[in-house]
Parts: C-alpha cells; sequence; structure tokens
C-alpha cells in the first residue's frame, strides 16, 4: 500500500543518501530484523526484473538499526543504521533529486515502482535521451 503524507529522513540518513543525488533513485527498505519474510518476498520481487532496476538508474538496500545490506547496487559507505518503521516493514523510493516519492508498508511490485518512476519529469527526459 502506498503510503502518503510521508515525513523526511532523519539527517543521518539523509547526508548518505545524498552520495545519490543526481545519479541513482534509492529503494530504501527499513525492516526490524534482516531475516524478515517481507524482506524476502521483496528481494525476490526486485530480483524477477534486475534490468529494470538498472535501466532506471535504481540502488537498493535495507537496513535495521544494526546493519544494512546492500540488495542492488552499493549502499554508500557510511551509511548510518536505520531505525525500525512502526509496522516492520517500510519501503522508500527516493528520487534523483532527493526527495521521498513514495513510501509502502508491505513489498511493492516491480509494475507499481517501475510505474512511479517512469511517471517522473526527470525519467521521462531519460527516456526520450536514451531511446528507451
Amino acid at each position: 500500500m502506498l503510503l502518503s503524507g510521508v515525513p523526511a529522513f532523519s539527517a543521518g540518513l539523509a547526508e548518505g543518501l545524498a552520495a545519490y543525488r543526481g545519479k541513482s533513485r534509492v529503494l530504501v527498505i527499513r525492516v526490524q530484523r534482516l531475516d524478515q519474510i517481507a524482506l524476502a518476498r521483496q528481494k525476490q520481487i526486485l530480483r524477477a526484473d534486475e534490468p529494470g532496476l538498472a535501466e532506471r538508474d535504481m540502488v537498493v538496500f535495507a537496513g535495521t538499526r544494526d546493519a544494512v545490506l546492500p540488495i542492488f547496487g552499493e549502499a554508500p559507505a557510511g551509511m548510518p543504521a536505520l531505525s525500525a518503521p512502526p509496522g516492520g516493514f517500510e519501503a522508500v523510493l527516493v528520487g534523483k533529486d532527493g526527495t521521498v516519492k513514495g513510501r509502502w508498508n508491505q513489498p511493492v511490485t516491480l509494475p507499481e515502482l517501475f510505474s512511479l518512476i517512469d511517471a517522473m519529469p526527470m525519467r521521462r527526459q531519460e527516456m526520450r535521451t536514451r531511446g528507451g
């Protein structure tokens, strides 16, 4: 479920994400434990179309208060721990401009994720420029 009324990230995480600004879209997955079923499901969904993630300049990582785990691409060095979300799972899409574009409290499907990204003006420009 796409959530609205999203607050900004903590200062530490916002700084960690600054390394991606202008280069990558980031899907940040916050969980209570790295062995959660919802995280395993999200990873399975994302692995179904890694070329689609690459085409959209995506980086994906998951984290808890203890660790950050790269899922697609690399988490930047010094990425701070992530606080656990109230419901146990949260996926947050951050655009190349550094702003939150979407937030889900359950694993997001590729059609939903890709349609949101593909509707963004910057992505539309990329598709025209790259011819795809």
